[in-house]
């Protein structure tokens, strides 16, 4: 079972439709989880932690290693084999909740990287987004239920 960091709970948003017997579809909740993984990605891609500021260079003796891999080492963005970064995942949970994690074999290496340079976790501009989304869906259920 993966060891998840990130929740995005959207249950008090329901609490009109639920007046109304509507809910979100599991659709909906996997693109708010993908788009989170995806300002994740363009993040970390880009050298920044989860609020915009650059990572930490690496040690000097890390980028020997990594030089001897053929590695590049003047932009640190947690990529080696991208197997990390790649594995993240979303999961529906009730409530509606949704979580983005890693799968067993890249949360230690998440958990060790997001010590070092905090890439895992979303910033107001992330929740502000996901709150238009969450906005524009109950919209759309509305009127989708009213013809």
């Amino acid at each position: 079972m993966a060891n998840r960091i990130i929740n995005v709970d959207v249950s008090d948003a329901l609490n009109g439709l639920k007046r109304i017997n509507l809910e979100f579809g599991k659709p909906f909740l996997n693109e708010l989880g993908a788009f989170q993984i995806s300002k994740i990605n363009i993040r970390t891609k880009a050298s920044k932690d989860w609020s915009g500021l650059p990572f930490k260079q690496y040690s000097e003796a890390y980028k020997k290693f990594r030089r001897e891999k053929g590695k590049p080492v003047n932009k640190p963005d947690l990529i080696f084999k991208d197997q990390m970064l790649a594995s993240m995942n979303v999961r529906v949970l009730k409530g509606p909740k949704v979580s983005v994690g890693f799968p067993g074999t890249q949360v230690d290496k998440a958990i060790w990287n997001n010590a070092t340079r905090e890439f895992f976790r979303y910033n107001d501009s992330d929740v502000q987004k996901i709150r238009e989304m969450v906005d524009a869906e109950v919209l759309r259920i509305i009127r989708a239920s009213e013809g």
